[in-house]
C-alpha cells in the first residue's frame, strides 16, 4: 500500500506537470473535483497497475506513457518476486514433510523387521512424535532450551 501511495503521487505529479499539452488529469478531473477524489483516482490507477483490473484513466502523452510502462514492469517484478517467495516456502514445507515421513517409514520398517509388537510400535511412534496430525506437542523441558544453559545458576533459582 505504501508503494502504491508513492506511485500514485508520482502519477498525479506527472499529470499536473507544466508544459504538457494533454494529460490524464485534464481529462479525468473537472474544476469541481476535490483533493480526495483526485488522490483516490490516482491511487486507484496505481493499484490497477499491479492487478488485472482496469480503469478509465490512461496515459495521454509520452512522459505519462513511459512512466506507465515503467510501473507495469515494476509491478511484474514485484508479482514475480511474490510468487517466487511463495513457491520457495511451499517447497521448504514439502521437504520438511517428506523428511518426517521418511523418518517414520524407516522407523516402522526397522520395528517390523525386528519383530516389535504393534502395541509397542504405536507407543514408540507416539512418544517420538512421528504419528501424524493427531500427535500433541510434548511440553518443552529446560534441557530443550539451549539459551537457558548459559544463564547463571543464581538466576534460575
Amino acid at each position: 500500500i505504501v508503494i502504491n501511495h508513492f506511485i500514485c503521487c508520482a502519477w498525479y505529479a506527472i499529470g499536473t506537470a507544466d508544459g504538457l499539452e494533454d494529460s490524464w488529469t485534464s481529462r479525468a478531473f473537472g474544476d469541481e473535483d476535490d483533493f480526495g477524489y483526485r488522490y483516490y483516482t490516482s491511487f486507484h490507477w496505481s493499484v490497477t497497475q499491479f492487478t488485472p483490473a482496469s480503469m478509465e484513466v490512461t496515459p495521454r502523452n509520452m512522459l505519462e506513457r513511459i512512466f506507465n510502462i515503467g510501473i507495469i514492469f515494476f509491478g511484474l517484478c514485484m508479482f514475480s518476486s511474490f510468487v517466487s517467495n511463495m513457491t520457495n516456502s511451499m517447497t521448504y514445507l514439502q521437504k520438511l514433510n517428506r523428511e518426517k515421513r521418511q523418518q517414520r517409514e524407516n522407523l516402522v520398517s526397522y520395528m517390523s523387521s525386528h519383530g516389535i509388537s504393534s502395541e509397542l510400535r504405536s507407543d514408540i511412534i507416539t512418544s517420538i512424535g512421528l504419528k501424524g496430525e493427531d500427535t500433541r506437542r510434548r511440553a518443552v523441558r529446560e534441557s530443550d532450551v539451549v539459551a537457558l544453559q548459559t544463564i547463571p545458576e543464581v538466576l534460575l533459582e
